[in-house]
């Protein structure tokens, strides 16, 4: 990777050895709205750090319709069965708010977890974080009220996201939460009326957010204290979804020394051409 500079909150939340370990792996890329990065049944060939825009992961519920069960923005990374060592999705994994992100191929995941016990244990307990969050979902869409789960839905977007105007129509409303698009008008309108967002064509602004806070179900808290209890012990200080940024010492960031393992393999990588 060329720049040390990162956004992303998992890998700033790594150890200055661990981050060296991946970073002479990691490449940059920008992601569009829309697109696939894991098709479900089908291998996965990267891992993605997003520091911009937001990733659903979709599940099949029959008849070819998908429902979101995860979203993940620059807090986390996109392929984390990959480091329970599952290397084929059983969800989709799309685009839906375009932006910058990191890429990292999963056997280079993989043998740096290998290679640094400290580094698989940070990954670990992101998934662990994943699995509390994924469970937390579907308790609050078995028990909450919509208006209340789309409230919980915004706030997430807009944390992941870091901004307060998300690209967001009501058919895409509709469809990450599961319910009705009139559902989702009405809700959307009562939100507006009240002053709690700001509407126009295909996207929405948050105006005031301890309002939304307010009508959002107490899952949307119990998330954010997740993640700063597993995730927010990182040298940045601990604040999640902050907006400053890292450089790593550029002393740790070069490549490795001849001999080890890790050259070994960035010596293979650096003949071999890629093509995404």
């Amino acid at each position: 990777m060329n720049s040390p500079v990162i956004h992303n909150e998992l890998l700033r939340s790594l150890s200055l050895q661990d981050y060296a370990a991946i970073c002479p792996f990691l490449e940059r890329v920008s992601l569009k709205a829309n697109r696939v990065l894991h098709h479900a049944r089908t291998p996965m060939d990267y891992v993605y750090f997003p520091e911009d825009g937001l990733v659903s992961v979709l599940a099949e519920v029959g008849d070819g319709n998908l429902i979101e069960v995860w979203l993940v923005g620059r807090e986390g990374m996109v392929g984390t069965p990959a480091i329970l060592g599952v290397t084929v999705s059983r969800h989709r994994r799309i685009v839906h708010l375009g932006g910058p992100a990191l890429r990292l191929r999963v056997e280079d995941l993989v043998n740096a977890m290998n290679d640094r016990p400290s580094l698989r244990a940070r990954f670990l307990q992101y998934a662990h974080y994943v699995l509390l969050q994924t469970s937390q979902i579907g308790a609050c869409n078995a028990k909450h009220p919509v208006e209340q789960r789309l409230a919980r839905w915004i706030l997430m977007a807009a944390d992941r996201s870091a901004a307060d105007r998300l690209p967001l129509t009501q058919q895409t409303l509709a469809r990450m939460i599961g319910v009705r698009r009139a559902t989702v008008t009405r809700c959307i309108a009562a939100f507006d009326r009240g002053g709690l967002i700001t509407t126009a064509r295909g996207s929405l602004q948050v105006v005031s957010r301890p309002s939304l806070e307010s009508v959002a179900c107490p899952c949307y808290g119990i998330m954010r204290n997740q993640y700063f209890q597993l995730m927010g012990g990182s040298r940045h200080g601990g604040v999640p979804y902050d907006t400053g940024v890292i450089r790593a010492h550029e002393h740790l960031v070069t490549r490795a020394a001849p001999g080890t393992k890790q050259a070994d393999r960035e010596s293979t990588r650096s003949r071999q051409p890629f093509s995404d």
